[in-house]
């Protein structure tokens, strides 16, 4: 696992139980509050930063530009544009998700914590 070089988080109100979801993505609901992304693809609001206990109505951080520390869900590459899984994990983008980071070092497998690149954008479909 590589150093934390910062980036920009703000605070946000979680809309589910959070706790032992650090590092996974979130999705911001209707309700302006967060979930864990649970479908895979889907279009995410940033990296949970925050650890310890959190319950639905507290505060919590999220990792929305620079660089974040990221859950891997396989083995991805460096370089790989990563996307949500249906568990809340990054893996490797398919055509068609929406993109939340770039690896900037190599994930053997599940559960591995990397840094990416935090960005938001739809991969082009193949053609």
């Amino acid at each position: 696992m590589g150093a934390d070089y910062g980036g920009r988080s703000i605070t946000v109100i979680a809309g589910a139980t959070l706790t032992g979801y650090e590092h996974y993505p979130v999705v911001q609901e209707s309700s302006g509050k967060v979930t864990l992304a649970d479908s895979a693809g889907e279009l995410t609001l940033g990296v949970l930063e925050s650890g310890g206990t959190i319950t639905d109505g507290r505060e919590c951080r999220v990792r929305i530009g620079g660089t974040a520390l990221v859950i891997t869900g396989a083995a991805v590459d460096e370089g790989a544009e990563l996307s949500a899984n249906a568990s809340g994990k990054l893996v490797t983008a398919s055509a068609g998700d929406y993109v939340a980071g770039i690896a900037l070092e190599p994930g053997s497998g599940d559960g591995d914590v990397i840094r990416v690149k935090m960005v938001c954008y739809q991969k082009n479909p193949a053609s």
